[in-house]
Formats: structure tokens, C-alpha cells, sequence
């Protein structure tokens, strides 16, 4: 059950940010932390030593870009590789294929994998968006994204589908803020549970996790972008349902003259020694258009 709602909380952020009108899949630069005309990134991570941060909570604190990503001048991602060895060989790249409307949209996108089928994701739009998006293994369909959009333009529901009608997960909006999503109501459908499982918590820049015995861990991201998706955290706090601070992760950058991070340090809280203590390092080296 926990595995289902981390992918629900994990894909929430995309849709909330996706400007009105705007194809989500459009900001694939801004979703990796980029600002620029980018053309590759290579991330190097070191660690520095060994961390008191439990694998699962580091999971959700510590976000990293792939080791590996190329973007076409319209800022699509062609290749990635979530782990690239130091030599340069790459089991899992993975490259895209796109084909956009005379208005600059995404209508399909293409993802070769070596030793797998194709995937395939047609879109279908909306005045606002995306109404519906399909991804194809082979020719069998595998997901169904609907989308519905209020008067504003602005995402307020969403079901997501294996093939066409078994649900995995939904969202709801249920406050709006100005322009900006800042709350939603989770309900996660899972056909070896009893029935729907639901979190309504105010989101911001937060993201949660319902652990097994029914309590909620919430993550605090400290950024100047709000919700995003974490590569650019100052800081990031794990609380219990109190408030209490369970663990805190620290982020500091030496970045570029286009404002994007090539080294960042990642520190964690040591309860041990009453101190945070340096337990990775990313070298990230970015070459532009």
C-alpha cells in the first residue's frame, strides 16, 4: 500500500505546476532543476561518508537528476540515464522520439530501450491541456491519464488508469490560492485493499508518506521555487504527526553563471553528535546549446 501512494505523491507535482495551457511534458528543463539552453548534464555522486539517514527517508529528502540527460533545443529530454558509470557505459539509456502540432505541442512521444519493446504516449488536447494522454507497450495499451481543468485553466482532477478502466490512483484539487495549487485530496485505489485509502493534507511545498502502522511522516522542502520536485532544496525536513522533527537534510551549491548548481554538498543531521555531518557530493558538469 505504501509503494502506491509514494507514486501517487511522487507524480502529483507535475500536474500541479503544468502552467495553464501549457503541456507539462513541455517543461521537461525546469522539471530537472535546469535553467538555460541546456544541452547535456553528467552527474558525478561521491559519498563522503557513511549516512544516519534511513534508505527509505533518503529516498524522499535527498532528490537527485539522473547521472545522465540530453535535451533537444525545444528543451525535451532525447536521452537519459538514471545510472551512468564514471566509464561511460550506459545498460539503461533510454531515448525519446517526439512529434509536436503547428502550435509547438506534444502530440506523441517515443521510448526506445534496448532489449524492450517501444513505448509509445499519444496526447490528446484540451483549451486548457492535455485531456487525455495513452502510453502503448508495443500495441497493447498499458495507461490512461484523464485530466479535467476548471474555468481558469487550472488542473482540478485526475485519474490514472491501467489500460483503459482499472484505476490505480485519482486526485482532486480543493484549494486554490491565486494561481497556485496548494492543496489536494489523495485517494489511492488499490484492488488488494478493502476499499480507498485517503490523505487530505495541505501540500505547498510538502510531500508525505503514510507508513504501515496508518501514521504520516510530512517532508518540508525548503526552496524559493515551492512545489517542485526537490533539486534545488536549501533544506528538507522530516516530521512526525506532532510536528516533531524526525531528520533534517542540508543542501549547499556552487552554481553557474545561468544559475544552475554544479556541485552541490549533502549534509544530514547526526543525532549521535548534535551535528550535521557531509554524506555526498554531486559534480554536475552542463554543456549548452
Amino acid at each position: 500500500m505504501r509503494r502506491m501512494i509514494a507514486i501517487a505523491l511522487l507524480l502529483l507535482p507535475a500536474l500541479a505546476t503544468a502552467p495553464p495551457g501549457k503541456n507539462q511534458n513541455t517543461a521537461d528543463l525546469a522539471t530537472y532543476g535546469l535553467r538555460g539552453k541546456v544541452h547535456s548534464q553528467r552527474l558525478i555522486i561521491r559519498r563522503l561518508a557513511n549516512s544516519p539517514l534511513p534508505e527509505a527517508m533518503a529516498f524522499r529528502m535527498v532528490a537527485s537528476p539522473p547521472d545522465w540527460l540530453v535535451f533537444d533545443r525545444n528543451g525535451f529530454v532525447i536521452e537519459r540515464a538514471y545510472i551512468l558509470p564514471e566509464d561511460g557505459s550506459a545498460p539503461n539509456l533510454v531515448r525519446y522520439k517526439y512529434k509536436l502540432d503547428t502550435q509547438g505541442r506534444l502530440m506523441e512521444c517515443l521510448k526506445e530501450r534496448r532489449e524492450a519493446a517501444p513505448e509509445r504516449t499519444v496526447y490528446r488536447y484540451g483549451e486548457y491541456g492535455p485531456l487525455e494522454t495513452k502510453t502503448f507497450l508495443g500495441d497493447k495499451l498499458r495507461y490512461t491519464e484523464v485530466v479535467e481543468y476548471d474555468e481558469r485553466g487550472n488542473p482540478v482532477r485526475s485519474r490514472f488508469y491501467r489500460g483503459s478502466d482499472d484505476l490505480i490512483w485519482r486526485t482532486e484539487a480543493v484549494v486554490f490560492k491565486g494561481d497556485v495549487l496548494v492543496s489536494w485530496r489523495m485517494d489511492t485505489a488499490y484492488r488488494a485493499s478493502k476499499g480507498i485509502t485517503e490523505i487530505e493534507e495541505n501540500i505547498g511545498p510538502n510531500s508525505y508518506e503514510l507508513k504501515e502502522d496508518g501514521t504520516i511522516v510530512t517532508f518540508v522542502h525548503h526552496n524559493s521555487a515551492g512545489i517542485s520536485w526537490g533539486y534545488d532544496d536549501q533544506a528538507v525536513e522530516a516530521l512526525d504527526q506532532k510536528g516533531k522533527i524526525l531528520q533534517k537534510v542540508t543542501f549547499q551549491y556552487k552554481r553557474d553563471s545561468d544559475g544552475n548548481w554544479t556541485h552541490r554538498t549533502v549534509s544530514v543531521f547526526d543525532s549521535n553528535t548534535g551535528s550535521m555531518v557531509p554524506i555526498q557530493e554531486g559534480i554536475r558538469q552542463i554543456m549548452y546549446y
